[in-house]
């Protein structure tokens, strides 16, 4: 079932007018300026999806894109059957993403309104991910944090 609907959803963005962007490094959240669709990973084989929801927030999730080559990676982290990852603390109000020069990891920001208002680190390999702002407590979409840009600035002061 579980498979069957990660088949729809990609089914869905590659006919609903979505466009796969070209490799992109690094967005940051602008007023009216969410692409949303695909974006591959510039040296990996993952790729984002952005789901631009407008006043109700930006929503992120990971996706093995490449062929994997057998039933399950090496570690097995990713497989055929299960190559979507998105968990809410990360994936929810997005403000921005960068990915690692290494294409190991990728940066993710999230806004407190509809998100946990953090700064996350994940490893994309491992599929786990390190909250690395606010220092401190755990952030949750029940309890937030501040909020912050993709460049670990809290989200609304201006950069430096």
């Amino acid at each position: 079932m579980k498979y069957l609907l990660i088949c729809a959803m990609l089914s869905v963005l590659a006919f609903a007018g979505t466009t796969e962007s070209a490799s992109t490094d690094k967005w940051g959240f602008k007023p009216g300026d969410c692409p949303t669709g695909l974006h591959r990973q510039p040296n990996g084989p993952f790729a984002v999806v952005l789901f631009c929801e407008d006043a109700l927030g930006t929503y992120l999730a990971v996706v093995y894109l490449d062929p994997i080559g057998a039933p399950l990676t090496e570690n097995g982290k990713w497989s055929l059957n299960n190559r979507y990852w998105h968990e809410p603390i990360w994936g929810s109000d997005v403000t921005g993403y960068q990915w690692s020069k290494d294409g190991t990891k990728l940066f993710v920001s999230t806004q407190g309104i509809y998100g946990a208002g953090g700064f996350f680190e994940l490893d994309l390999r491992g599929r786990s991910f390190t909250q690395r702002l606010p220092k401190g407590a755990p952030v949750s979409i029940e309890k937030p944090g501040p909020g912050y840009s993709i460049s670990g600035v809290p989200f609304g002061e201006p950069e430096q």
